[in-house]
């Protein structure tokens, strides 16, 4: 028909939403591997501290149970 204007989205309309939507979701999927990868790592940090404490408390800072000395 002649005279009629086209009423097909233009690509700028498509393609701008469409590259946001991608954008965020590679972003929000990114935010929560590093926030898993960081709260991972802070896991391993705490129970080698934990660890750590445990063995010097243990073996280390402890006075002998059986010492023959008088206590002063």
């Amino acid at each position: 028909m002649a005279g009629q204007s086209d009423t097909r989205p233009s690509t700028a309309v498509l393609a701008i939403p469409t590259g946001l939507a991608v954008f965020t979701a590679a972003t929000v999927l990114l935010t929560i591997h590093v926030l898993g990868v960081a709260v991972i790592a802070a896991a391993i940090v705490f129970f080698g501290a934990f660890a750590l404490t445990f063995l010097l408390d243990r073996f280390v800072l402890r006075e002998p149970r059986d010492d023959p000395r008088p206590n002063p």
